[in-house]
Protein backbone atom coordinates (compact mmCIF):
# COMPACT_ATOMS: atom_id res chain seq x y z
CA UNK A 1 0.00 0.00 0.00
CA UNK A 2 1.03 3.60 -0.61
CA UNK A 3 0.65 6.66 1.62
CA UNK A 4 -0.23 10.04 0.17
CA UNK A 5 2.08 12.93 1.04
CA UNK A 6 1.68 15.75 3.51
CA UNK A 7 1.97 19.23 2.04
CA UNK A 8 2.21 22.87 3.00
CA UNK A 9 5.00 25.23 1.93
CA UNK A 10 5.24 28.97 1.43
CA UNK A 11 8.43 30.62 0.18
CA UNK A 12 9.86 32.98 -2.43
CA UNK A 13 6.57 34.60 -3.45
CA UNK A 14 4.88 31.32 -4.24
CA UNK A 15 2.42 29.33 -2.22
CA UNK A 16 1.81 25.62 -2.04
CA UNK A 17 -0.95 24.01 -0.09
CA UNK A 18 -2.40 20.57 -0.37
CA UNK A 19 -2.07 19.54 -3.95
CA UNK A 20 -1.98 22.86 -5.76
CA UNK A 21 0.76 25.40 -6.19
CA UNK A 22 0.50 28.87 -7.70
CA UNK A 23 2.65 31.96 -8.02
CA UNK A 24 1.70 35.39 -6.78
CA UNK A 25 0.84 37.88 -9.52
CA UNK A 26 -2.15 37.72 -11.80
CA UNK A 27 -4.82 35.60 -10.17
CA UNK A 28 -4.24 32.56 -8.04
CA UNK A 29 -5.71 29.23 -9.11
CA UNK A 30 -6.70 27.06 -6.19
CA UNK A 31 -7.44 23.40 -5.78
CA UNK A 32 -10.73 21.96 -4.69
CA UNK A 33 -9.84 19.95 -1.56
CA UNK A 34 -12.96 17.84 -1.99
CA UNK A 35 -11.69 16.60 -5.35
CA UNK A 36 -8.32 15.26 -4.23
CA UNK A 37 -7.92 11.49 -4.59
CA UNK A 38 -6.31 10.08 -2.55
CA UNK A 39 -6.88 12.53 0.30
CA UNK A 40 -3.90 14.21 1.99
CA UNK A 41 -2.39 11.88 4.57
CA UNK A 42 -4.46 8.89 3.45
CA UNK A 43 -2.69 5.60 4.12
CA UNK A 44 -2.94 2.10 2.69
CA UNK A 45 -3.89 3.39 -0.76
CA UNK A 46 -3.88 0.83 -3.57
CA UNK A 47 -0.54 0.74 -5.43
CA UNK A 48 -2.31 1.36 -8.74
CA UNK A 49 -4.64 4.19 -7.67
CA UNK A 50 -5.38 7.14 -9.94
CA UNK A 51 -4.42 10.57 -8.63
CA UNK A 52 -7.12 13.19 -9.26
CA UNK A 53 -7.09 16.89 -8.49
CA UNK A 54 -9.42 19.71 -9.58
CA UNK A 55 -8.02 23.24 -9.86
CA UNK A 56 -9.89 26.44 -10.66
CA UNK A 57 -9.46 30.19 -10.66
CA UNK A 58 -12.27 32.16 -9.01
CA UNK A 59 -10.92 35.47 -10.38
CA UNK A 60 -9.94 34.57 -13.93
CA UNK A 61 -9.05 31.72 -16.21
CA UNK A 62 -6.20 29.25 -15.74
CA UNK A 63 -3.61 29.48 -18.50
CA UNK A 64 -3.53 25.85 -19.78
CA UNK A 65 0.13 26.04 -20.82
CA UNK A 66 1.04 27.06 -17.24
CA UNK A 67 -0.18 23.80 -15.70
CA UNK A 68 2.70 21.69 -14.44
CA UNK A 69 2.53 18.54 -12.35
CA UNK A 70 5.06 16.74 -10.16
CA UNK A 71 5.06 13.47 -8.28
CA UNK A 72 7.64 13.30 -5.48
CA UNK A 73 9.87 15.87 -7.18
CA UNK A 74 9.66 14.45 -10.73
CA UNK A 75 7.85 16.53 -13.32
CA UNK A 76 5.14 14.29 -14.74
CA UNK A 77 3.08 16.80 -16.78
CA UNK A 78 4.09 19.80 -18.87
CA UNK A 79 1.29 22.15 -19.90
CA UNK A 80 3.44 23.73 -22.61
CA UNK A 81 3.61 20.45 -24.54
CA UNK A 82 0.44 18.96 -23.05
CA UNK A 83 2.30 15.71 -22.40
CA UNK A 84 2.73 13.38 -19.46
CA UNK A 85 6.11 11.66 -19.14
CA UNK A 86 6.02 7.97 -20.19
CA UNK A 87 5.92 6.57 -16.64
CA UNK A 88 2.75 8.58 -15.93
CA UNK A 89 0.96 8.57 -19.30
CA UNK A 90 -1.43 5.70 -18.61
CA UNK A 91 -4.63 5.60 -20.67
CA UNK A 92 -6.59 7.65 -18.10
CA UNK A 93 -3.99 10.45 -17.66
CA UNK A 94 -5.61 13.70 -18.74
CA UNK A 95 -5.96 17.41 -18.08
CA UNK A 96 -9.60 18.14 -18.86
CA UNK A 97 -11.46 21.48 -18.77
CA UNK A 98 -14.16 21.40 -16.10
CA UNK A 99 -16.59 23.83 -14.44
CA UNK A 100 -15.97 23.69 -10.67
CA UNK A 101 -18.38 25.53 -8.37
CA UNK A 102 -19.29 27.76 -11.33
CA UNK A 103 -15.66 28.61 -12.18
CA UNK A 104 -13.50 27.58 -15.10
CA UNK A 105 -11.02 24.93 -14.09
CA UNK A 106 -9.37 21.65 -14.91
CA UNK A 107 -9.56 18.10 -13.66
CA UNK A 108 -6.10 16.58 -13.57
CA UNK A 109 -5.92 12.79 -13.62
CA UNK A 110 -2.56 11.04 -13.30
CA UNK A 111 -2.53 7.37 -14.29
CA UNK A 112 0.85 5.81 -13.49
CA UNK A 113 1.99 3.05 -15.83
CA UNK A 114 2.70 0.20 -13.42
CA UNK A 115 2.48 0.48 -9.66
CA UNK A 116 3.75 2.76 -6.93
CA UNK A 117 6.15 0.91 -4.64
CA UNK A 118 4.71 -0.51 -1.46
CA UNK A 119 5.26 1.80 1.50
CA UNK A 120 6.02 4.88 -0.62
CA UNK A 121 4.76 8.29 0.42
CA UNK A 122 3.75 10.21 -2.71
CA UNK A 123 3.98 14.00 -2.80
CA UNK A 124 1.84 15.58 -5.53
CA UNK A 125 2.31 19.22 -6.58
CA UNK A 126 0.35 21.08 -9.24
CA UNK A 127 1.47 24.51 -10.47
CA UNK A 128 -0.80 26.80 -12.48
CA UNK A 129 -1.19 30.50 -13.26
CA UNK A 130 -4.42 32.42 -13.83
CA UNK A 131 -4.84 35.51 -15.96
Amino acid sequence: MVNSGKYGVSQYGSSEYGDSKYVDGGTQPIFDPNSVVPQDGQQNVSKNTLIKIDIYDPLGVIVPSSIQGWISGTQVYDGITGDFIPEYNGPLSAVTPKIIDGYNGYEITIDKVGFYRSGDSVLVSIYAVGN
